[in-house]
């Protein structure tokens, strides 16, 4: 992203956080939506659930705490990380 985060809007992260949920489970990002279960609504593993957080930390230049990442369940719970991190 070449956007500096101070610049970017929630919009334009969840529009990239949907992009990056999407790339890892291999589907359109139109069908990422808030409230949905990582594990139980969209099938991913725990392999999955690493490449996501590695592909969050891409897409949005942080680091995320293996802490962190390892409380996140749902979409709406990583998209609130991602923005907490962004200062959103």
């Amino acid at each position: 992203m070449n956007e500096t985060s101070s610049t970017i809007d929630r919009d334009q992260v969840w529009a990239t956080y949907a992009i990056a949920v999407a790339d890892v489970l291999e589907r359109e990002p139109a069908e990422i939506r808030l409230g949905q279960d990582f594990r139980d609504d969209l099938d991913l593993d725990s392999l999955g659930f690493f490449e996501l957080v590695l592909e969050l930390e891409d897409s949005f230049e942080i680091d995320i705490e293996e802490s962190k990442a390892e409380s996140i369940r749902t979409t709406d719970e990583g998209f609130a990380l991602v923005c907490g991190y962004l200062g959103r």
